[in-house]
């Protein structure tokens, strides 16, 4: 009896385990080689874009990292900090020079600053009453708590139509003066029912920080007359890794004042921008998305983007910022009464931030990146490894090397629906007190029958 009783406990302890067995790398689509070295702690890396196009889950859980003899890795996958809140802004003190020769560094006026290299005034100070605005102004940015990302113009215009080609400079002793943009193109012109403007300076990444700037205009200067430069400074921190991928244009879905594009993957997706054929297009129209065939669009963005060519200057758009979404399907409504398309079709491109990769190799040698499978369910962070990335501890950061094929495309295939392992462990206790039930019922049976 007591036999009897023991084997079906084992019975239903073991059953549902055999529902669930551990992941192994052949269980996903593909891989990617990292190697690391000995001294290597801690691991960094950014998931390569390519690999959200063989992803089975939206929220890339289908990600493990393996060593070569097949043990799983823990590791913590994670998104980088958003970037997309407003970027903090100052007013930068801005000094009108009228001499033409100060474009050149002549020293026909005297700049006067403070200890902290903050500029005071600048003598001869421009006459009260000229009338024709400056060629020249000096941008004082000694004072900027972080590093600048670009500068926004506020001007006031003095004709109807405004296109200017700039150059900026910087110094940080007023004297010596090297290029930080050649040429930049400032706008503000009515292009059919709308104005187009760029009032933008960006910042290269590259460039050093300058304690002065110097603006002087290349052609167009005198339709306007600046009144105010706000410096945008950048985020702090490390800044995360940007992707851009095109949709493809889904000839099967054509639709008059309609276009749908496929993006091919699971991108997490938090800027767009189309790129317009023709040399001189302005379209207005909405974007939305959604994730499978059968949901319903979500609204992204409405409003105009535009690709123009005034005298030999090409002006486009800035990327549109979206609410980040993993979302496949795009659509664009474009709005025929203010739209200026034509027949050609415009490249509908997807930019985004991809996640990083942290986990602790055990010794140096070659790990597999494994990625794509429909078995994979999430896994929680690994609590001693989301410490070490949250206290700041040093990582290296490592090359990855090209995709190898593991389980092969079919891991992706939507496997047959079917119970799942909880459920399983679920029925398979109640079909063990069944019969444990069942058994107890026919011994007590069996024995009142034996003794009377």
């Amino acid at each position: 009896m007591t036999s009897i009783v023991r084997a079906i406990l084992v019975l239903a302890i073991a059953w549902p385990a055999t529902g669930r067995t551990a992941l192994r790398m052949n269980d996903f689509a593909y891989g990617l080689r990292i190697a690391t070295s000995e001294k290597t702690p801690l691991v960094k890396l950014a998931v390569p874009k390519s690999v959200y196009r063989h992803l089975a889950r939206a929220d890339a859980g289908d990600i493990r990292v393996f060593s070569m003899d097949g043990r799983m890795i823990p590791h913590l996958l994670k998104r980088p900090a958003l970037d997309d809140q407003t970027p903090d802004g100052q007013n930068l003190p801005l000094f009108p020079l009228y001499s033409e020769s100060t474009a050149t560094g002549s020293h026909d006026v005297r700049i006067h600053t403070d200890p902290s290299g903050a500029v005071l005034r600048i003598t001869p100070p421009p006459a009260a009453s000229t009338p024709r605005p400056p060629p020249v102004y000096l941008i004082d940015a000694s004072q900027l708590e972080r590093r600048l990302e670009r500068l926004i113009l506020t001007w006031e215009r003095l004709r109807p139509d405004v296109l200017v080609e700039a150059r900026l400079e910087a110094s940080n002793d007023l004297v010596q003066w090297h290029p930080v943009l050649s040429t930049v193109t400032l706008a503000d012109i009515r292009h059919g029912q709308r104005r187009v403007q760029n009032r933008t300076i960006p910042w290269p990444p590259e460039k050093d920080p300058a304690a002065y700037l110097r603006l002087s205009w290349l052609s167009g200067g005198e339709a306007i007359r600046v009144e105010r430069v706000e410096g945008l400074l950048r985020p702090e921190g490390e800044l995360p890794q940007r992707f851009w991928i095109r949709a493809a244009y889904r000839t099967d879905r054509e639709m008059p004042g309609s276009m749908q594009f496929d993006s091919g993957g699971v991108f997490p997706v938090d800027r767009i921008d189309l790129k317009l054929p023709q040399g001189n297009s302005l379209l207005t129209g909405t974007v939305k998305s959604r994730e499978n065939e059968r949901a319903v669009w979500r609204v992204h963005f409405r409003g105009p983007f535009y690709h123009l060519k005034v005298s030999d200057t090409t002006l486009h758009n800035d990327p549109v910022r979206v609410a980040e979404t993993t979302d496949r399907f795009w659509k664009l409504d474009i709005d025929s009464p203010q739209s200026g398309l034509g027949t050609s079709v415009p490249r509908l491109m997807l930019g985004g931030r991809t996640h990083d990769i942290f986990f602790a190799p055990d010794g140096g040698g070659t790990y597999i990146l494994a990625f794509g499978s429909q078995r994979a369910p999430v896994l929680d962070p690994p609590p001693d490894l989301v410490e070490k990335v949250a206290s700041g501890e040093s990582v290296t950061r490592v090359d990855i090397g090209r995709r190898i094929e593991l389980g092969g495309a079919a891991r992706l295939a939507q496997t047959p629906s079917g119970p799942s392992g909880r459920m399983l462990s679920l029925s398979t206790w109640l079909l063990a007190c069944v019969l444990l039930v069942a058994f107890l019922a026919w011994w007590v049976v069996r024995r009142l029958l034996h003794r009377y």
